[in-house]
């Protein structure tokens, strides 16, 4: 039965609107009277949250494509209800589902990801890795790759700092570039 039918908040929904109660606090708080210390806690913690929630938004849209929900309503895929009804683009749609349908086998990076320790981008980038080993891979491996991955998706920005020093040879900051032009590219050139 559905919690209208009952009357009954389902514990899912109640912590959603637990959680849109406490938003709506933070966005009428004095952040500005807030120490510089407890200031930085709360972005940190605030951007571990965000992960956690992209994390159970697979999981619910998950749900819902095994509920049919989408034919339910009559629209031809979950993807396109979702588009329907929430205006996410079809393809981020698929993607989240397919994500959730690879992290199923992926204990590593599922759990990673729950936790808010890495991005959907790092558990999207880690799956298609995974999925790209080698069959000559031998499955003992397999778990102590995922692992690696994870634990480079975690540090990254770490990671980056320490291959390339923070100056560049001029003496001016460096910023690490993203990785796809490279683990040690950087926005500074050196000579």
């Amino acid at each position: 039965m559905s919690s209208t039918l009952t009357g009954l908040t389902h514990p899912a929904e109640h912590a959603v609107a637990a959680i849109g109660a406490h938003l709506d606090g933070l966005f009428d708080a004095s952040l500005w009277s807030m120490p510089a210390a407890d200031l930085a806690q709360l972005v940190v913690a605030l951007e571990k949250m965000s992960r956690r929630v992209d994390a159970v938004k697979l999981v619910v849209l998950a749900q819902a494509d095994t509920s049919q929900l989408a034919a339910q309503t009559g629209a031809v895929s979950t993807a396109k209800w979702l588009n329907q009804v929430a205006d996410v683009p079809i393809w981020a749609g698929k993607a989240r589902l397919r994500l959730h349908s690879e992290l199923a086998d992926r204990d590593t990076t599922r759990l990673a990801f729950q936790a808010g320790e890495i991005t959907l981008d790092a558990a999207t980038a880690v799956a298609a890795a995974m999925a790209q080993l080698p069959t000559a891979v031998p499955a003992a491996l397999t778990g102590d790759i995922e692992q690696l991955l994870v634990d480079t998706a975690r540090d990254e920005g770490t990671a980056l700092w320490s291959i390339a020093p923070p100056t560049s040879p001029t003496g001016s900051p460096r910023k690490p570039s993203k990785l796809r032009n490279g683990p040690a590219a950087t926005t500074a050139t050196s000579p």
